[in-house]
């Protein structure tokens, strides 16, 4: 993936964050800009929950990488979305981490 490209299992939780926002299960998301302070600090997404409540996400490709996340970022939620992964199985996946 060259500079610029946008990384396809992020998209897949760009259109399950989508889904939980029309669904009113959160407020909102943002994307953090590649490269930029969120993304250099472990986090690709700010999840909206309430008013004022914020929880960070970070999306990893594979279990391997998840780990080496976590020795990083401990405090950093994250998951693991490939391309394959069906958009219902992340959104699942995001259901449980922001338990609703």
């Amino acid at each position: 993936m060259g500079y610029g490209e946008r990384n396809p299992a992020e998209e897949k939780v760009v259109q399950a964050l989508e889904i939980l926002k029309t669904e009113n299960l959160i407020v909102g998301f943002r994307r953090s800009a590649k490269n930029g302070h969120l993304d250099s600090n472990g986090i690709d997404f700010l999840i909206f929950l309430e008013e004022n409540l914020v929880l960070p996400l970070q999306v990893k490709s594979s279990p391997k990488k998840l780990g080496y996340h976590y020795q990083k970022y401990p405090l950093i939620m994250a998951l693991v979305a490939k391309e394959k992964h069906d958009v219902a199985d992340v959104k699942n996946v995001l259901r449980k981490i922001i338990r609703v």
